[in-house]
């Protein structure tokens, strides 16, 4: 049997035909979700390097971050202080203008893909709860339409704090789901939010619209309801086992809904 690694790293070294890296483009992907009707937050404004880089005439909070850079490389939680400084909520630190450009320079020079690189300013979603700097991210596994994990993270603490819901928003069994060091590693709040429903449609429908066996489909919700973050292909935590690995029962089990996925796909085609 396949495992839901194995797919990923077949993935990973291009061995599926046609799979849906362009998402990592977050530019071709804003276009794609407004022409499809999936929520994202708007690009507000966008610059082909970081030498161009203007903040002036910004709302007073916003997202700044590269179009085509991994994980949370170069991305910055921005609000403008008094003194005209800049207040950057996901690492919690004070930054200059010098200090923004300088850092995001450093991106640019390691971007891989500097012919498609665009620095884009993205509105910024505000969480429903007012004591959190930072909206819980909500990485839903979607396979053509069906939904079995759901990985909640709260970046409100350093570190990161996580828990797991399965397909449904249920809590995950984690003992033979989710492996980790617990004793060291502090599990987050589960969180369900009151749009769940609504968020998994959403992240159902993105695999439905690309056509793919599996998306990670990264999420946030808003005081208007749930929207895109980003799509990723190849989830690393899970895949490298970062901050957790799956469970080899449920590694098998996450590769035996790829494989279904995949012939759902087939059979509607």
């Amino acid at each position: 049997m396949t495992r839901w690694t194995d797919f990923i790293k077949a993935r990973n070294s291009g061995e599926e035909p046609g799979a849906p890296w362009w998402v990592n483009d977050k530019v071709k992907l804003h276009k794609w979700a407004k022409s499809n009707e999936f929520p994202m937050p708007k690009i507000l404004r966008s610059w082909a390097t970081p030498e161009e880089l203007e903040l002036t005439d910004l709302p007073k909070r916003f997202v700044l971050k590269p179009s085509v850079m991994f994980s949370t490389w170069g991305v910055m939680l921005l609000e403008q202080l008094p003194d005209g400084n800049y207040w950057e909520s996901l690492r919690e630190r004070r930054l200059t203008t010098e200090q923004i450009l300088s850092e995001q320079q450093r991106a640019y020079e390691r971007c891989k893909y500097k012919g498609a690189y665009r620095l884009i300013v993205e509105e910024r979603v505000d969480s429903p709860d007012k004591e959190q700097a930072i909206p819980l991210d909500y990485k839903v596994y979607s396979f053509y339409g069906q939904t079995y994990l759901v990985h909640q993270i709260n970046r409100n603490h350093s570190p990161i704090r996580m828990n797991f819901f399965d397909g449904k928003f249920n809590p995950l069994d984690l003992e033979n789901s989710i492996i980790s060091d617990w004793n060291t590693r502090d599990l987050d709040a589960l969180v369900r939010p009151s749009d769940w429903q609504q968020l998994l449609q959403i992240a159902r429908n993105v695999t439905l619209k690309l056509e793919t066996p599996f998306m990670s489909v990264d999420m946030f919700v808003s005081s208007d309801g749930p929207v895109i973050g980003e799509l990723t292909p190849s989830p690393g935590d899970a895949f490298y086992g970062n901050n957790f690995r799956l469970s080899e029962q449920f590694d098998l089990f996450l590769g035996e809904q790829w494989t279904a996925a995949t012939e759902r796909i087939a059979n509607a085609n």
